[in-house]
């Protein structure tokens, strides 16, 4: 069975040696809110998830978990993860808002 997203962030965190208040204030929130995803009880934004992978020192797609566990190659998904990443912090420069508040949806016609 694959690492949920929330033990992923723990295992990492943990690998790192790093507290939740730690990693809480290097994000500027409560060790609750941390705890709280590490649980899955709450699934954190990309934005936020962006800030944790930097702090735990690994890529987006890393702690998405959207490289392979076998090889490390990426995945497509990983790839397009990545791209859609980057297409909405382009799109949020131009109208002047946050990455977060812009939502890209996408369709494969087969």
């Amino acid at each position: 069975m694959a690492e949920s997203l929330g033990a992923r962030i723990k295992r990492l965190r943990q690998e790192r040696e790093l507290t939740l208040q730690v990693v809480a204030d290097e994000l500027g929130l409560t060790p609750a809110a941390i705890s709280h995803w590490e649980s899955g009880r709450i699934i954190p934004k990309d934005k936020k998830l962006q800030d944790l992978a930097k702090v735990l020192g690994v890529t987006f797609a890393a702690l998405k978990g959207t490289k392979s566990a076998v090889d490390g190659q990426r995945t497509p998904m990983a790839e397009i993860s990545d791209i859609l990443w980057d297409a909405k912090q382009r799109i949020a420069r131009l109208m002047g808002c946050e990455p977060q508040d812009v939502e890209l949806e996408w369709h494969i016609k087969r």
